[in-house]
């Protein structure tokens, strides 16, 4: 978003882009008369610090060696009652709490007992510790620590803690105090509010594996976090600059535990706010600490000057030029300081009792402020108020309950030429622990701080003011053509919509838009309680859904070929799923792929254009070649034929032509079934060339076994000749021999493992056999082949 200013009633766009919005000279006219007309039908409304229905926000991992709980959410509700939800969207095991406020009141959650569902631990790891907050009406939230000795609490921000970029504005003044079991850390933690946000850190030291000023990048679903977790506890290894961006909205927490003010250690953190959120200007009022109060001004911009003055005196004056991302400290001693910035900057103060000390994110002054704050006061320990109003509001205020808040308490603040004052005011007594506070101021706005806790125990410090800035939001800044859209406007009071037909004119903090190009879109916001006039940009890019388109030449089974997509379309991510193969790739990727079978094939791709709208589409190929089903081996007998069948499994025969090779021992040489009659054993290849030029091949081996001889009688009486019963095998090794009588009787059975010949010398158990007619079994194996030879029969017996 960009964020320029109307400095005043006279509508000021940014040079150069008077035509962005407008289309013509009279229309702009028209704009500005309705935004005077506009103006004239104000009324006044209250404010109120941190006000919101949603909060995001990541609790921090605080040791457990200095004390880590009790730890509450205090809520205060205003004109309506207010029911809150507190639930975890990334964590099933998270049991939503849900409770009512009453109109005007305060109520506290205790979430000691989930605090192992809270703090985001471990460090650089995705965790499911996002906590989303709902009420159905306007509440202030803040996070408390409420152990004695290592509190602080952390103000929720609501949306105004919602952005894309950030800079780390830690402190690094301080160590971590050591010593503790787990030791303390300073850290920041993320919380993603959308599935699929890809987060860009860029380290300012070294942490993890990842090298200070080498952006790296995690990717985190709705309601994860993740944190970032400081190298080591010395100021020099603090995060200080650090910097994160994202392609959707996330929060951040800033914690630095245990910050060692010798003798002293305590807690310190906020959550932070994005860049745009940020502004040029800030007053810094001292609170109790000892020694002065710690200023850091952390840039967001090269080149940006800083000026405060009234620092060190009321006429004191320091300056100071940095960089994006670099900080400097400055001794905040006088009572009140004014910062005057040429970009927007970060401002931490770190202020607290004695030497115990709390941290807390300053609002800008512009257009910012509350006229009412609510908030519980923790402990019967020091409490502290810190206002700033304009002059001449500092005679309304009114607390409940408590003392009276007069004029003379307050004092001009350096630097503003009498515009501000500011007051620092002690309500230690009478002592009133969870108690809550109401201070309104009936002319005008203010920002509040808080410090509670004691000189030697620990410090509780927070601003309540309202972080108030005019925004746009939408669920997607990026859509496909043909969506529609819901834009919504927070931060001010009224609203005037501009830049566009669809939205000119309206006055409604939410418009509905169906664009067909890219557009920019815009709103005027006005406040009532200072008179500030803000406005605000969303650009909203359409994009095409995609049409993937392919390139492919024709292909074979066995063969790589290269697909290359050739859609013209803006796409984010291809995804080419194979049938259970799936890849992923960008539109410059080519894709090599091999089909091991031919036939037709499918690819189903899915092209995800920039607004994550995904087209998911199926090509099918053809793939040549032909794949049949060959016996590897095949055997005949010498001299007979042999019908090799071939078996079609995928592929087109149509138009095929056949190659057998060699050309000896084979009725045809082109035909797919030749009858097969070698003299000798044979290795044969088939080739198939199919219409697409596909050749495929396949081997089988032709083994040419000699005859086998079994006779049909013999005449077993001891003349030399013909004398026993036996198979002329040849190379066939015979192993096994049955013979039975007429009747089926096994009268002889034999098997020899060695493979020797077998023979039946015409004797049963000894004695001679009868003549006649007996059956034969034989089993052997070819020598060559392995091919297991059976054969059975009858034969005569003759004496």
């Amino acid at each position: 978003m960009v964020d320029y200013r109307l400095k005043s009633i006279l509508l000021v766009l940014p040079r150069g882009q008077l035509s962005l919005n407008m289309r013509e000279n009279q229309r702009r006219s028209s704009v500005i008369k309705m935004i005077f007309t506009s103006l004239f039908l104000i009324t006044v409304s209250t404010f109120f610090g941190q006000i919101d229905t949603e909060f995001w926000f990541v609790a921090p991992n605080i040791t457990e060696g200095h004390g880590d709980a009790p730890v509450v959410f205090r809520f205060t509700a205003f004109e309506q009652d207010a029911r809150v939800v507190i639930s975890q969207p990334a964590n099933p095991l998270w049991s939503a709490i849900s409770l009512t406020i009453p109109a005007g009141q305060s109520r506290s959650v205790d979430v000691t007992s989930r605090l192992d569902l809270l703090e985001n631990k471990p460090a650089f790891r995705p965790q499911s510790k996002g906590l989303f907050i709902q009420s159905d009406h306007p509440v202030t939230v803040y996070y408390e620590v409420n152990h004695m000795f290592n509190p602080d609490i952390f103000a929720l921000k609501g949306r105004n803690a919602l952005g894309k970029d950030f800079f780390i504005p830690a402190q690094n003044f301080w160590a971590n105090a050591q010593g503790m079991t787990p030791p303390a850390t300073s850290a920041f933690d993320i919380v993603a509010t959308a599935d699929d946000t890809h987060i860009l850190i860029t380290p300012n030291v070294n942490v993890a594996g990842h090298q200070a000023g080498v952006p790296f990048e995690i990717v985190l679903q709705h309601g994860e976090t993740y944190s970032v977790e400081a190298p080591g506890p010395a100021q020099n290894q603090q995060l200080t600059g650090s910097k994160v961006t994202a392609d959707q909205q996330i929060a951040i927490t800033l914690k630095h535990d245990s910050n060692l003010f010798n003798p002293c250690f305590d807690l310190a953190g906020d959550q932070i706010v994005p860049v745009d959120v940020l502004g040029t200007e800030y007053i810094v009022v001292k609170g109790f600490l000892e020694g002065g109060d710690h200023i850091f001004v952390l840039a967001t911009e090269d080149n940006t000057t800083i000026n405060i003055e009234g620092a060190n005196s009321t006429t004191s004056t320091e300056v100071a030029s940095l960089n994006a991302g670099q900080s400097q400290r400055f001794t905040l001693r006088s009572s009140i300081a004014h910062i005057k910035t040429t970009a927007p900057v970060y401002v931490v103060h770190a202020t607290g009792f004695g030497c115990e000390l709390g941290l807390a994110l300053l609002p800008k002054l512009e257009c910012t402020g509350s006229s009412s704050v609510s908030f519980t006061r923790s402990t019967d320990e020091g409490f502290g108020l810190i206002l700033i109003t304009k002059n001449g509001n500092q005679d309304a205020f009114t607390i409940s309950p408590g003392q009276n808040i007069t004029a003379n308490l307050f004092d001009s603040v350096p630097g503003t030429e009498g515009k501000y004052v500011a007051a620092r005011i002690n309500l230690t007594d009478p002592p009133r622990a969870n108690e809550a506070y109401q201070i309104s101021n009936s002319k005008g706005v203010f920002h509040l701080g808080t410090i509670n806790g004691g000189e030697r125990t620990g410090t509780r410090y927070g601003y309540f003011s309202d972080f108030k800035t005019l925004k746009v939001l939408a669920d997607a800044s990026k859509i496909c053509l043909g969506s529609t859209l819901e834009l919504r406007a927070n931060g001010s009071d009224t609203y005037y919509w501009f830049g566009d037909p669809e939205v000119e004119g309206s006055t409604l903090d939410r418009v509905e838009v169906n664009p067909d190009t890219t557009t920019t879109y815009a709103v005027i916001g006005s406040d009532a309680g200072n008179s500030c006039l803000d406005t605000a940009y969303l650009n909203v890019e359409v994009f095409e859904w995609a049409q993937p388109k392919l390139s492919v030449s024709p292909t074979c089974a066995g063969v790589e070929v290269t697909l290359a997509y050739i859609g013209i379309e803006p796409l984010q991510e291809l995804t080419w799923i194979f049938g259970a193969d799936t890849f992923n790739s960008t539109i410059m990727d080519t894709i090599r792929v091999m089909w091991d079978k031919p036939g037709v094939q499918s690819l189903q791709l899915m092209a995800v254009n920039p607004a994550g709208c995904a087209t998911d589409t199926t090509f099918h190929f053809s793939v040549g070649g032909v794949l049949v089903e060959i016996d590897s081996a095949n055997s005949v007998i010498r001299g007979e034929d042999l019908l090799v069948e071939t078996k079609i499994l995928d592929g087109s025969l149509s138009g095929s032509i056949f190659s057998w090779h060699p050309q000896i021992g084979i009725s045809c040489n082109d035909c797919l079934d030749p009858v097969f009659n070698p003299e000798t054993t044979t290795d044969y290849q088939l080739s198939i060339t199919d219409t697409l030029g596909c050749v495929s091949s396949y081997d089988t081996r032709i083994y040419v076994e000699s005859p086998i001889f079994v006779p049909n009688a013999f005449t077993p009486n001891q003349d030399g000749v013909n004398d026993f019963f036996q198979v002329y095998a040849g190379n066939v090794a015979i192993n096994q021999l049955i013979i039975a009588n007429r009747w089926g009787q096994v009268i002889f059975e034999h098997e020899d493992p060695a493979l020797v010949d077998l023979k039946w010398d015409g004797t049963i158990e000894g004695r001679e056999a009868e003549s006649g007619v007996y059956i034969y079994f034989v089993r052997g194996q070819h020598r060559e082949s392995q091919r297991v030879f059976e054969k059975k029969g009858s034969f005569h017996l003759i004496r």
